[in-house]
Parts: C-alpha cells; sequence; structure tokens
C-alpha cells in the first residue's frame, strides 16, 4: 500500500513546494542583479513625473497630464474687484449729483431794452463753485480706490470726468449761475449713467468667463480621463474612440476661440471702458495679469495638449501594424 501510495503523494508535495522553491530561485536571481557590479536588473521602471507649465503654474502628477485652466479664474476675480470699484463710483457719482442740486445757484441777470432785469425774486452773488469742488472730493475722490487708481488732483479729475469747460469755470471761481450748475448736472449724471452701463458689462463678461470656465474644466477632464492609461494599454478599439473624443474637445475648444474673438472684436469685450485709453475691455481689465486675453490664452493651451496627446494616440495606433 505504501509503494502504491508513493507516486500521489510526491505530486502532493510537489504541488506544495513547489511555489516555495519558485520565489527562492526568483529571489536568487534578484539579489545576482543586485549586486553585480555593472548589471541591473531588467525591470520596468516608475512613471516618472511629469512637470510641466499651465498657465503660470508647474504642475506635478504621476500617471497624467493634469490640466489646470489658470488664466480665466484670475480673469473673474479682476471682473468681481471692477465691479466693486464701478458700483462704488456710480454711488459717488449719484451723491455727488444730489449734492449738487441742493446747492443754490446764483441769479442771472438779463437786458430787457436799457433795463436790467432780475430773472430771479433775489440776487446772490456767493460764490458756491467752491463748495461743488467740496463736494466732489467729499464724494468721487473719497472711493476707497481712487488714489491707487487714479491719483490725480480734483481739477484733474473734474476735467477727466465733467469735461475741460464746466471744470474751467468752476476752478475760476466764477458764480454758480443756473447754466453752470445745469451744466454740472448733466455731465455728473452722464458719468453716474456710463458706470452703470459700465456695470450691464461687466457682468456679461463675468457670464461669458464663466461659461468659458465650465467649458474649458469640462474639456480638461475628457483630457485627463485620456492620459491616465497608457497609449500602450490600449487596445485599437479603445484609441481609435479615444481620437473620436479628443476631435470632439478640440472642435469645443477651437468653438470657444471663435466666440471669444467675435466677443473681442465685434461684441461686449469690444466697448472702451470710462477714463481708459487702451483698445478694449480685456485691455482695460486683464492689465495685472500675465496675459490679456485669459480665455484665448488658456483655451489655446488646452488645444495644444489635446493635439500633442492625439498625436501620440495616433502613433501608437500606426505602430501596431
Amino acid at each position: 500500500m505504501l509503494r502504491e501510495a508513493g507516486p500521489e503523494l510526491g505530486v502532493d508535495l510537489l504541488e506544495r513546494t513547489l511555489p516555495v522553491v519558485l520565489s527562492v530561485l526568483f529571489l536568487a536571481v534578484v539579489l545576482t542583479f543586485a549586486i553585480a557590479p555593472g548589471r541591473v536588473p531588467v525591470v520596468r521602471p516608475p512613471i516618472p513625473k511629469i512637470v510641466v507649465p499651465v498657465g503660470g503654474h508647474l504642475l506635478k502628477d504621476t500617471a497624467t497630464l493634469s490640466v489646470i485652466v489658470g488664466n480665466v479664474p484670475r480673469a473673474l476675480d479682476a471682473v468681481r474687484e471692477e465691479q466693486t470699484r464701478t458700483r462704488a463710483e456710480r454711488d459717488a457719482f449719484d451723491t455727488f449729483v444730489a449734492e449738487v442740486e441742493a446747492i443754490p445757484a446764483s441769479e442771472e441777470l438779463s437786458m430787457v431794452g436799457d433795463r436790467t432785469a432780475v430773472v430771479r425774486t433775489a440776487v446772490t452773488t456767493e460764490d458756491r463753485c467752491e463748495e461743488v469742488r467740496e463736494a466732489y472730493e467729499e464724494t468721487v475722490m473719497a472711493v476707497a480706490h481712487y488714489r491707487e487708481e487714479y491719483d490725480d488732483t480734483v481739477t484733474e479729475s473734474m476735467a477727466g470726468e465733467l469735461g475741460p469747460d464746466v471744470t474751467a469755470a468752476v476752478a475760476s471761481g466764477r458764480t454758480l449761475t443756473p447754466v453752470l450748475k445745469e451744466g454740472l448736472l448733466h455731465a455728473a449724471t452722464q458719468c453716474r449713467d456710463e458706470r452703470e452701463t459700465f456695470l450691464t458689462t461687466l457682468e456679461t463678461e463675468r457670464t461669458a468667463l464663466g461659461e468659458a470656465r465650465e467649458t474649458l474644466e469640462t474639456v480638461a477632464r475628457r483630457l485627463e480621463g485620456v492620459t491616465t492609461s497608457l497609449p500602450s494599454e490600449r487596445s485599437l478599439e479603445e484609441i481609435i474612440a479615444t481620437v473620436d473624443e479628443l476631435d470632439g474637445a478640440e472642435r469645443d475648444c477651437e468653438a470657444l476661440i471663435d466666440e471669444r474673438q467675435h466677443q473681442r472684436t465685434d461684441g461686449h469685450a469690444s466697448i472702451d471702458a470710462p477714463r481708459s485709453t487702451l483698445p478694449d475691455l480685456c485691455a482695460y481689465l486683464y492689465q495685472p495679469l500675465p496675459v490679456t486675453y485669459p480665455v484665448l490664452a488658456d483655451a489655446t493651451d488646452l488645444l495644444v495638449k489635446l493635439r500633442r496627446t492625439r498625436r501620440q494616440l495616433l502613433r501608437e495606433f500606426s505602430a501596431r501594424f
């Protein structure tokens, strides 16, 4: 019985000991390569860290090229700051208008034949122009950001906002006549209305930036989904489907660039800002940013990465044949 059971026992023993034997052999080979001078074990190296400048940031990641939409969020911050400042200026001009309205004008005299007729019931010779200047300084020039953004004198500021003629009349110390007061009120009201209109433009720009950010982040996530798996790990069918996906993402980027160019040349972004000599809204708003056109910069940067990844996939596809 023992002789008959011998072969079965040997097979069973081999099955139990073979994994241990193979493990010992593998460890011996690895140690041999590790200690042998000038020889390196043939193993697949870890995926290296990728360091790519994206939107002004250094992006570090493992196994995937993450895309950060960096300029558009900063542009949104700039628009919000400009909205805050513009509201303050609008309210300041609104207050200035109310204060000028409360300042009584001097009487006007007119000649009727050879006599001087008094148009008003009484003649007021007191100069009210100083009150106008003080009201301007205490309202328009008192906004929190005034010195940082403008930093000019009251005469320079009034000339830039209200016009040189009205400013010259006020600065000369002449009497605040009804005509001059009317001119002041008209100019100041126009300044207030310009800020109100500009606030509408800023809100349109904020909305456009938000939509652009959503589009860019959606495309970036699609690109991240592609780069999380190395091309060599994909089947041909997966590569073809991924190239089609990248084609769609490229079209989304190109459509966004076309739309933004239209906004810049013919849309809301072509409008000048109050007291600005710059060519368009973006040039005015995004002076502190590293780029003048943040949507175009981020979209173009993302488009380059999409096309680079697409070419890599197509090369992998070609290498399979």
